[in-house]
């Protein structure tokens, strides 16, 4: 562990640093241009002194027991990891009152439901498709894709179909999209599910631009001027990268396009410095309150991993924090914490390898558990 030194870097109370106008009846953000670079001291410390609020929830994460079964931990339970039957694809309720996940079975999948407790509410939907991603439909219902083999005429390879699933009433139908499902007539082959983006209740899907599908209503729909990005996590809002001006300028822009308003807003411009081109499209990058938003660069002092970086979007400054970034990401409720799987630079890789907390507030950093592990979040507080 690493000595403690003083944080001179990132004290960061989020200083209202941009010009506020009304425009139409909306708020609209001056975009910043800046390139200030607050540079981390990497320093973690014990998790003795994590104050983690009761009211933001537990947060959990998932290891690989001995006899091959996934052990569900608690960072505020001194209790041993609880065996559970999902092995990937684990994703949190919009309520975080729930996990479900991907039971893989020698020769078919099968769908789980857990609680913050590891008891197990649903086992079922079973296939023996190939299920590539698992999507929450508000807190009541799942939808989760299937990969079939496919002999039709237009020369895919693949035929998508999905299970609609409701744990809870222990129900589910098998639905075939039909082809004027948006992307089946637009591309030569349809793509894989993994590449599609749910809003954070599961109601819009979207690939790319305009169409949309909505799922709760079984119909198109088309937003003037949307172009994709990544969901918030509590709005029908998404982010969105555009390298447009890199090659002339050296900048990247960000956007924020809004559901309702069908407009797109142009927030903040920065300048990463690494080898390649930032990498902006990690899931639940956005904080929850959407002020921060994680990135990642590839740089020599980590060549084997993508170093990890906060873009603070109201005042388009930069920091750099002191993180290989290896696997997920996932904020706390309230934004001041952000849990990843990483290492740490400076460090051995192997021996740095682990779940940490981060403190966007202090800048101090807690291992949460050494080794490889996959993170779920924060649930429901009880």
């Amino acid at each position: 562990m690493r000595n403690k030194v003083n944080h001179m870097g990132m004290n960061v109370n989020r200083t209202v640093l941009f010009t506020l106008c009304i425009m139409f009846g909306m708020i609209a953000y001056a975009p910043f241009v800046a390139n200030t670079l607050t540079i981390e001291t990497c320093r973690t410390v014990d998790n003795s002194t994590l104050n983690l609020t009761p009211e933001i929830g537990p947060f959990v994460y998932v290891t690989a027991g001995e006899d091959g079964r996934n052990l569900l931990h608690s960072l505020d339970s001194s209790q041993e990891g609880l065996p559970i039957p999902l092995d990937s694809s684990l994703t949190l309720s919009p309520s975080r009152r729930y996990v479900a996940g991907i039971d893989v079975l020698p020769d078919s999948w099968r769908i789980g439901v857990i609680d913050a407790t590891g008891e197990v509410l649903y086992l079922g939907a079973d296939t023996e498709y190939h299920v590539t991603n698992l999507v929450w439909l508000g807190d009541e219902y799942l939808l989760t894709f299937l990969q079939v083999p496919s002999g039709d005429p237009y020369g895919s390879e693949q035929e998508i179909q999905y299970y609609w699933i409701n744990p809870f009433a222990r129900t589910y139908s098998l639905e075939v999209p039909p082809r004027t499902l948006p992307f089946y007539n637009e591309l030569p082959n349809i793509p894989l599910p993994q590449f599609y983006r749910f809003s954070f209740d599961g109601q819009y899907m979207w690939l790319g631009e305009s169409p949309l599908y909505n799922f709760v209503n079984d119909e198109s729909v088309y937003l003037d001027g949307f172009r994709g990005g990544v969901p918030a996590y509590r709005s029908h809002r998404v982010l969105r990268i555009d390298s447009a001006n890199f090659v002339s300028e050296g900048t990247y822009q960000v956007f924020i396009y809004d559901f309702e308003s069908e407009m797109e807003q142009l927030i903040a411009t920065f300048s990463p410095s690494g080898q390649m081109p930032p990498y902006y499209d990690q899931e639940n990058a956005w904080s929850p309150d959407e002020d921060l938003w994680a990135f990642t660069i590839y740089r020599d002092t980590l060549p084997q991993y993508r170093h990890l970086n906060l873009l603070v979007l109201d005042s388009g400054s930069i920091i750099s924090t002191c993180f290989g970034l290896v696997g997920a990401l996932g904020w706390s409720p309230d934004s001041r914490y952000l849990a990843l799987q990483g290492v740490l630079e400076g460090e051995d890789m192997d021996e740095s390898l682990g779940v940490y907390i981060y403190d966007t507030q202090t800048g101090d950093i807690y291992q949460a558990y050494q080794g490889r592990a996959d993170i779920i979040g924060w649930m429901a507080a009880e």
